[in-house]
């Protein structure tokens, strides 16, 4: 799992790394074509789109566990030890908050929760089942996640903009990258 931090960028310009900047682009540019306001037949709702982003994203974590479990003795070791295993769990407890900002942004609270989590959740297991037995290249599903992602936060940001205090929105998202580095920090230590 520690080589798909470097996503590939660590090994220069080569056809991989354009292929992954291309499928970045079109994470993003999929992701504009069927953002609910840019259709007028909004037939599903923006909470869905950012854990169908998220899910894309799970997918390449769970590629990165299952192709590790084959060599593993135990999940906490295929994940890189018990301070990674704790990683993982704040990094995905800050994916479900990501999802939970759009619910709270639209005034769902509770309706789609239980399939928006679905949406995040399996592509996980689904992808971990695909890397034990098959181990695709789990970067494909990291670049087109992280051009979606690129939507979620310019969303977000937008978002924020009209709530009337900015303050609390600032210290939720410092808290979120502070946590988010605390999670890298702890996948990091050997």
């Amino acid at each position: 799992m520690a080589a798909s931090t470097f996503l590939g960028i660590n090994q220069g310009l080569t056809n991989a790394t354009i292929l992954l900047v291309l499928l970045f682009a079109l994470g993003f540019l999929v992701t504009i074509m069927v953002e609910p306001s840019s259709r007028p037949d909004k037939f599903y709702d923006p909470i869905l789109l950012a854990a169908a982003i998220v899910g894309m994203h799970g997918i390449g974590e769970g590629i990165a566990i299952g192709s590790t479990l084959i060599s593993a003795t135990d999940p906490i070791a295929a994940v890189g030890g018990p301070l990674s295993a704790a990683s993982f769990v704040i990094h995905k407890g800050l994916e479900a908050f990501i999802v939970s900002a759009f619910a709270v942004s639209t005034g769902k609270y509770y309706s789609h929760t239980l399939v928006a989590g679905l949406i995040v959740g399996v592509p996980t297991v689904v992808g971990a089942a695909a890397g034990y037995v098959f181990s695709p290249n789990d970067t494909i599903f990291f670049a087109l996640g992280a051009g979606g992602a690129l939507w979620l936060l310019s969303t977000l940001l937008a978002t924020s903009m009209t709530f009337k205090s900015r303050f609390k929105w600032s210290l939720a998202l410092v808290a979120g990258v502070m946590l988010m580095f605390l999670a890298g920090l702890l996948h990091s230590i050997r």
